[in-house]
């Protein structure tokens, strides 16, 4: 009787056993998962199923729509995420309060790939916190067909015979960066008087806007719009599916993005964090991913297996000339409360299309 109770008892412990070390379910395996927490269309379509297969893992990908909204996921707790892909001036804003946990990067032997360009910035001196992934710029995205003027002018975006054709970015960095630098200004002043002229510029503006949006894809492809600003991948996808689209750096106004790797403090799978990153900037899966979302990618050694035809496309891959010239969003600590009241009153203002 007693050897009757101990058999099932035994075979049921050997079960639990099982699955604690193997990390299996009762009715089959569990494997190890990441999270992944990054911007919609930011990866491409081969990369994480063949990361997967290789690491009998998976890949669980959670989205946000800008680096805002990532803020509030890592500070509210609200989203566990493995791994994080935030911009230049997130970057220092995360590291600067501690949200993101230091680098091993002797787990990352595939940092050797990327051009000294990108790193040791000043976002993240020695990239203790950061690995590059992909960079761009923000420019404008034209309807040809419709607009036949100039279609790297920013003065487009200021032009009263396309009232009702303009969309700009939901984002005051962005969109008041822009107008800053359109005033001939840094985009990372602090200057209270400068951050005031950009402000009345845009709401001179306001009456020609059609929407502030990330949605500015959409709106160009029905026509809604005719010129956009917003980032160059996007809008370079775009052009490549529309012959009347076409994306320019504009003449007066010059935005270098960087987007990174980044592993939050809270993640709770750090170690296959650090695998995913340095597969992610292995030359042949760096390359695969840029010629499907069209963002230039810093990995030198990818080079030769990128599509040549965007390798040479001097809107996509930045010449030096222009790079010189170009500025990336930084963190501005509490000034940075002055671009978000300026955009609470510029969003506020009662100019509209119908004045």
């Amino acid at each position: 009787m007693m050897k009757k109770i101990l058999l099932p008892m035994m075979g049921s412990l050997v079960s639990v056993l099982v699955c604690s070390l193997c990390g299996c379910g009762w009715f089959g395996l569990t494997r190890s998962q990441l999270t992944l927490c990054n911007w919609p269309a930011f990866i491409g379509s081969g990369a994480v199923p063949a990361f997967e297969k290789r690491h009998s893992t998976s890949v669980l990908l959670k989205t946000y729509s800008g680096n805002e909204e990532l803020y509030q996921m890592l500070t509210s707790g609200s989203v566990q995420c493995d791994l994080v892909v935030p911009s230049t001036y997130m970057v220092e804003r995360l590291i600067r309060e501690r949200l993101l946990e230091p680098l091993d990067l002797k787990r990352i032997p595939n940092l050797k790939n990327i051009s000294d360009r990108f790193l040791n910035l000043p976002i993240d001196p020695g990239n203790r916190f950061s690995v590059p992934y992909m960079w761009g710029s923000n420019g404008l995205g034209v309807n040809t067909v419709r607009v036949s003027k100039d279609p790297g002018n920013l003065d487009l975006l200021f032009d009263p015979e396309l009232k009702g054709r303009i969309t700009m970015l939901d984002v005051p960095r962005f969109s008041i960066g822009l107008a800053l630098q359109y005033l001939g200004y840094s985009l990372n002043t602090t200057r209270v008087e400068e951050i005031e002229k950009a402000k009345e510029l845009l709401i001179r503006q306001k009456p020609l806007v059609r929407d502030y949006t990330d949605a500015f894809v959409d709106l160009l492809n029905s026509e809604i719009s005719w010129v956009s600003y917003g980032y160059s991948g996007d809008l370079c996808r775009a052009a490549a599916k529309n012959p009347a689209l076409t994306y320019r750096v504009p003449k007066q106004a010059v935005l270098f993005g960087l987007d990174s790797l980044c592993i939050p403090a809270a993640a709770k799978n750090k170690e296959l964090a650090h695998t995913f990153i340095s597969y992610l900037l292995e030359p042949r899966v760096s390359a695969e991913i840029a010629n499907e979302i069209l963002y230039p990618t810093p990995n030198e050694a990818a080079y030769p297996f990128v599509d040549p035809k965007l390798l040479n496309n001097r809107e996509i891959y930045l010449p030096d000339e222009v790079l010189q010239k170009a500025e990336m969003l930084r963190d501005l600590g509490k000034a940075g409360e002055l671009y978000e009241k300026a955009w609470k009153e510029v969003r506020s203002s009662n100019m509209s299309r119908s004045e």
